[in-house]
């Protein structure tokens, strides 16, 4: 009987002391049932309860009372503007939380039997008398000897008992895996972080320089228009003469006079202003107002000038010299300054 129970059992597990009981079930037959102890080779190991999906270990089991920042918590410290659409960071980002996401993927076991445990296995034979000789079926166990565990062997390299030194150096393997991807991480933010405070620094400069340009033109449109400044030009080949008589508001409110330079008696007034930025390309604007007393002959060039069919309002502006100049030198031909 015991070399009967031994040649059906898996090789880590011996029989040992067997005890038997025969029950006839007719004159030819009949069953052997059976009580034999078990003797464990080695460690066995079964697969616990299932604690992860499709009884992975988890990633607490594994690391024990160690813990990690979760990849969402991870995400969310980060400044969200990284993740736009059209950050330059948003896919090494979200490549560095992808592999922070990623965990060991191994089998949880619990040992069952240590190397020469005993236990206690029932079963039966069914027995056949032929003639003078009795002939046995193979033993039929009560309760799957499976029970009893398996050979670490046999669960392969991805199992692992939790708490074991193995277990132990796959949790330090992967702590210190998690903390460099947690340091990229760091450095990208912190690059991220560098390239806003750059970016600032250049508006910042930028808006300087834009200042210091407006400042230093202004003072060329100031100094252009202030009262007394005189221009000569010529519209239709008939000398006028543009002076510039008030300046007020830092150069918000200015007012001119144009007259014939030979016929100063007959002139017009001007109100205009200058505009403060560096984009309008022809900041002094002058727009004549209504004059009383003044000889309206549209065939004299001055008047010509006062009264442009599509636009009363003319614009200037100074070059690098100070020279005032106009965006309409086809009305105002040949502005220069008068010394």
């Amino acid at each position: 009987m015991e070399q009967a129970i031994k040649a059906v059992l898996p090789a880590y597990l011996t029989a040992g002391k067997t005890q038997t009981e025969y029950l006839p079930s007719g004159p030819q037959a009949g069953v052997v049932k059976f009580r034999a102890t078990v003797v464990a080779a080695e460690e066995l190991y079964v697969r616990p309860s299932p604690s992860g999906y499709g009884g992975s270990m988890s990633l607490a089991e594994l690391l024990g009372s160690r813990t990690v920042k979760p990849t969402a918590q991870l995400r969310q410290e980060m400044p969200q503007e990284m993740f736009s659409f059209r950050s330059p960071y948003r896919a090494e980002a979200e490549r560095l939380l992808r592999e922070c996401d990623k965990t060991p993927q191994y089998v949880a076991l619990k040992a069952t039997m240590g190397a020469g445990a005993e236990t206690t296995i029932y079963g039966k034979v069914s027995a056949e008398r032929m003639l003078d000789k009795w002939t046995l079926d193979a033993p039929a166990f009560e309760t799957n000897v499976q029970q009893f565990g398996q050979p670490r062997s046999a669960w392969g390299p991805q199992a692992l008992v939790p708490g074991s030194q193995q277990a132990q150096s796959v949790a330090d393997e992967y702590l210190r895996n998690r903390a460099a991807l947690e340091k990229q991480l760091s450095g990208l933010v912190a690059k991220y972080k560098e390239g806003l405070q750059a970016e600032e620094k250049a508006k910042d400069q930028a808006k300087k320089l834009e200042e210091e340009a407006i400042q230093k033109r202004y003072a060329a449109l100031l100094a252009a228009t202030k009262p007394g400044m005189k221009y000569s030009l010529t519209a239709r080949d008939e000398p006028i003469i543009l002076q510039f008589t008030k300046q007020e508001n830092d150069g918000a409110v200015l007012e001119a006079e144009m007259c014939h330079a030979k016929e100063p008696n007959k002139k017009k007034t001007y109100l205009g202003g200058i505009v403060r930025d560096t984009k309008t390309e022809f900041p002094i604007f002058l727009k004549p107002v209504a004059s009383s007393g003044v000889l309206r002959d549209r065939k004299r060039a001055f008047v010509t000038v006062y009264e442009q069919p599509h636009n009363n309002t003319y614009h200037f502006t100074v070059d690098e010299n100070g020279q005032l100049i106009t965006n309409n030198p086809r009305w105002l031909a040949g502005l220069k300054r008068m010394e």
